[in-house]
């Protein structure tokens, strides 16, 4: 459909409220597999992933095999644990002598913030609430450094959920240079190459696992659910996160539609009883869905220009520079107003 991606529903259960999240979302995505949709990833805001216990959530996830994408609370960031020398940083086993600045940038870069915060609340201005441009271009280059100190995975896991890993300085394309480790006959001498590589400085008192070893393996550990394919914060991490996290709220919203399903008001379907209230909502669901592939079939053979618009999301408004309150406005209207009225006075006379 010329590249566009169709945004639809292809599960749903109904249950109550905060009760049995996990087995109801692992449900869903059992029947997608039964259904012979191919697993792909999952991504889930902080009250899944990062809240729920891994063996009710995570584990029977992966087992799918789905590949989840998700947010860490702050008292989740940094060092998370480690197993065979390696540790476990936001979701990624890195390098035992990964310097703690690397490991601990999002920390510093949420606590400038809440300080940030602090700071514009005891002033009682909103200006400088969030971190500038510098701040977070200062992160992300943290982050990048990081990244090659990031295990390199062997294969994929295997039923038991163990991972076969290696060391970044080993290899053919080696991420840094380690004095432990002899560089790979087949590794790139080229100077551009080998600059790019960050030297390993402070070696570990004890030669781990990881040091000594050229494959280690990762086994199931309680640690293992904080784990995530997309480096954490990352750029990919952060358009992947950020698209899908829309992707959901965007349809959540367009199934809300008060002209059409409305299905926030329960006013509209009076019905008692779960079985009952399945009925209806599935109907619903489907009218929801048809919505979007009529809409959907009905650009694909329109020319660019006459496809349905992309609403633009109105910014100006919203920013620190630019916003005013209701109340400035409202005084703002009555004195044009009285602009107005004076203005006419003037023309009659």
């Amino acid at each position: 459909m010329g590249g566009r991606v169709f945004c639809g529903l292809f599960a749903f259960t109904l249950s109550v409220p905060n009760v049995g999240v996990a087995d109801e979302l692992v449900k869903g995505l059992k029947s997608l597999k039964d259904r012979g949709h191919r697993a792909g990833r999952i991504t889930a805001d902080k009250g899944y992933f990062a809240n729920l216990l891994p063996e009710t959530l995570m584990f029977p996830v992966r087992a799918l095999p789905y590949e989840p994408v998700f947010d860490y609370y702050k008292n989740r960031l940094g060092l998370q644990g480690g197993q065979r020398g390696a540790l476990l940083v936001e979701g990624a086993y890195l390098c035992p002598a990964t310097p703690p600045r690397l490991i601990e940038a999002n920390i510093t870069y949420v606590k400038k913030e809440e300080k940030n915060k602090d700071l514009a609340e005891k002033r009682g201005s909103w200006r400088g609430l969030g971190m500038t441009q510098e701040d977070k271009d200062a992160r992300d280059s943290l982050l990048a450094t990081r990244e090659k100190y990031r295990l390199k995975q062997k294969m994929a896991a295997n039923v038991d959920g163990d991972v076969k890993m290696m060391c970044p300085a080993e290899g053919p394309s080696p991420t840094v240079n380690c004095p432990w480790k002899t560089p790979h006959p087949d590794a790139s001498t080229n100077p551009k190459m080998v600059n790019a590589r960050e030297d390993i400085i402070d070696l570990p008192i004890v030669k781990h696992d990881v040091c000594a070893k050229h494959v280690v393996t990762m086994t199931l550990q309680d640690e293992s659910r904080w784990v995530q394919k997309l480096p954490y914060k990352g750029e990919e991490w952060q358009q992947t996160y950020g698209t899908d996290r829309n992707v959901v709220e965007g349809f959540n919203a367009y199934i809300k539609d008060t002209g059409r399903e409305n299905l926030e008001q329960s006013g509209s379907r009076r019905m008692r009883g779960l079985t009952a209230q399945q009925f209806i909502v599935t109907f619903l669901l489907v009218s929801a869905n048809m919505r979007k592939i009529y809409s959907d079939f009905r650009d694909v053979d329109k020319p660019e220009h006459q496809r349905t618009p992309r609403k633009r999301r109105r910014r100006g408004h919203l920013t620190l520079g630019k916003y005013v309150t209701r109340l400035t406005q409202q005084v703002n209207e009555y004195n044009e107003g009285l602009r107005l009225d004076n203005l006419n006075l003037t023309m009659r006379t």
